[in-house]
């Protein structure tokens, strides 16, 4: 497939949008709370946009024939998910880089679920939830169609978004991993990816209005409903059109060859290393503010990336980054 250079964009764009989630949820923004809280709201399509460009890019051979393209993903995302949750763990635990905040001691729970939820290394969910959305997904598409399988898996998304958000109001908590990772959250978005390359992608003032009205809802449902201001949430009515839009807007891009394909290719290392550099600079420094996370995301962006670049370099360590 010849690169397109717009998605290669969207992956650095989503980075950068994780990055300035998580510096949120840790207090960076420090007294400029109502800053960190809509940046973080603004920021809920990184994710999705990662797993719609994964579906994006499914190939029509693996929809017929799923098990061994199966197989081979799980052998690709296993390596690198073992070595980073057994990394993040242990920073976690020896506190030898910067101070714990997780997993509770007493909480047997937390680390049973490690290989849904990536424990320590908590941004680890996007592998697991790869896996499981994409045979979720493939299996949909193959018994029940392209709409069937938008059917089914945007079921499955109002029914987490139900358990997530709107079911705090009657004081029910639902456990993070079952609604977000790969049962509820990515099915939609990988299947919504694999219908816009089949389809037609819409016009820009149409994804503008989508990623506006995605944005809106978001910021609402994070003050009326989640309710846990400064931090932002996962699971919103708002997420589905706010990341479409997002990723539709790249896709208008040019395709071919830009001096930007090379670093869009070192996002996932980068995504998986990005925690560790951004809580070692938040501990490092003490300044909290708007100033001081710009730096931290600056900072945890271009090391992240330059880290992941080397690690590519060795054969021994290039299966973590890739």
């Amino acid at each position: 497939m010849k690169v397109h250079s717009g998605i290669e964009m969207a992956r650095l764009v989503a980075l950068v949008a994780v990055i300035s989630l998580h510096a949120n949820a840790y207090g960076i923004f420090g007294d400029d709370r109502a800053i960190g809280f809509v940046v973080d709201e603004l920021c809920r399509f990184a994710v999705p946009v990662f797993f719609l460009i994964s579906g994006y890019l499914w190939k029509d051979d693996s929809l017929a024939a799923p098990v061994e393209p199966l197989l081979r993903l799980f052998r690709r995302l296993l390596v690198p998910f073992v070595i980073w949750v057994a990394f993040y763990t242990f920073c976690e635990i020896s506190q030898v880089f910067y101070p714990g905040t997780f997993p509770n001691p007493a909480s047997i729970r937390s680390y049973i679920f490690i290989p849904l939820s990536g424990g320590a290394g908590f941004h680890l969910w996007f592998l697991p939830a790869l896996f499981i959305g994409t045979a979720l997904g493939w299996f949909a598409v193959r018994r029940v169609g392209l709409k069937g399988g938008l059917a089914l898996s945007a079921t499955l998304y109002l029914v987490g978004t139900a358990l997530a958000l709107y079911a705090r109001s009657r004081n029910f908590d639902a456990i993070v991993w079952i609604y977000r990772n790969g049962l509820f959250f990515a099915p939609l978005f990988l299947v919504l990816g694999h219908a816009m390359k089949k389809g037609r992608i819409p016009a820009i003032p149409m994804l503008a209005a989508l990623v506006l009205a995605g944005a809106a809802i978001h910021i609402a449902e994070g003050w009326y409903v989640f309710d846990r201001f400064p931090k932002g949430h996962d699971m919103s009515l708002g997420t589905v059109p706010l990341a479409v839009g997002v990723f539709g807007l790249f896709l208008h891009m040019r395709a071919g060859a830009d001096p930007v394909v090379p670093w869009g290719r070192d996002v996932f290392g980068a995504y998986l290393a990005h925690l560790f550099f951004l809580r070692l600079f938040a501990a490092q420094v003490g300044q909290r503010g708007v100033g001081a996370a710009l730096a931290c995301i600056a900072f945890t962006l271009i090391v992240s990336l330059l880290f992941s670049r080397l690690m590519k370099r060795s054969a021994v360590t290039r299966p973590l980054v890739s």
